[in-house]
């Protein structure tokens, strides 16, 4: 059975337990900053906060102006989160990590000014998201170059 929907690749996955430091920052929770990307190339960013109280998300271009859309899945009512003042170095980050997938989304945190990564992931909210208006699925699915199709020659379950 599939448990993982659209994200195939965790199927064979050992499950583990990973503890880490608690991080707060000045909202008293933890903005979470995601930065989609084509081959490292920043095409817009999501920001979330208030995911344990009344959450609130942004779409933004690149230089932190909003975006003309809306992007994601159930990600709360739209509002404005104020830009990190590592965006510099968080875009550079994320074009770092992304170069040479055709599409990832970096995560970061800051705290106290410091920046923090929240994982990489090649299926975005597990390949739900959504554009509002939904034109610009096809701007952006235009912008995405896929590799070749190669053969698979692994084991199906």
């Amino acid at each position: 059975a599939m448990l993982g929907g659209f994200e195939l690749h965790y199927e064979f996955c050992e499950p583990r337990i990973i503890a880490e430091q608690y991080l707060e920052d000045a909202s008293g929770g933890l903005r979470d900053y995601k930065f989609i990307t084509f081959d490292g190339r920043v095409q817009f960013i999501l920001a979330i906060e208030g995911r344990f109280a009344t959450e609130r998300s942004g779409t933004y271009l690149a230089d932190w102006s909003p975006a003309p859309f809306r992007y994601g899945y159930r990600v709360g009512v739209p509002g404005d989160i104020p830009r990190p003042g590592c965006l510099d170095e968080m875009l550079h980050l994320a074009q770092r990590l992304g170069a040479g997938f055709p599409f990832a989304r970096v995560d970061f945190y800051e705290v106290d000014g410091r920046v923090y990564f929240g994982e990489i992931t090649f299926t975005d909210a597990n390949g739900l998201s959504t554009f509002d208006p939904e034109c610009y699925d096809e701007v952006f699915g235009s912008k995405l170059v896929l590799p070749e199709k190669r053969p698979f020659k692994g084991v199906m379950l």
